[in-house]
């Protein structure tokens, strides 16, 4: 078990389970990983609650939604600070 320092409203395991997502409600994610729970990375770009995040199939970007948009993310091996892909 992993206490989060702010709030976590969604949630989602990577299709191959290495690695689970955690939308904040600060407006940033978390990638952890699944076995440990350790941080690989964080981020926060909006101000609003993340209400969904997924993983595409193969892992290869992520998508989060905070009511207002959808940000798309590549998540560039899950190392660094993800990349932007796209808002809408």
């Amino acid at each position: 078990m992993k206490k989060l320092r702010k709030g976590g409203r969604a949630v989602a395991y990577s299709p191959d389970g290495s690695s689970v997502a955690v939308g904040q409600n600060d407006g940033g994610f978390l990638i952890l990983d699944s076995e440990s729970l350790e941080k690989i990375v964080g981020f926060k770009d909006r101000k609003e609650s993340i209400s969904d995040i997924k993983f595409s199939p193969g892992n290869s970007y992520f998508g989060a939604d905070c009511y207002s948009l959808i940000i798309l993310h590549a998540p560039l091996s899950f190392r660094v600070s993800p990349l932007l892909v796209s808002c809408c």
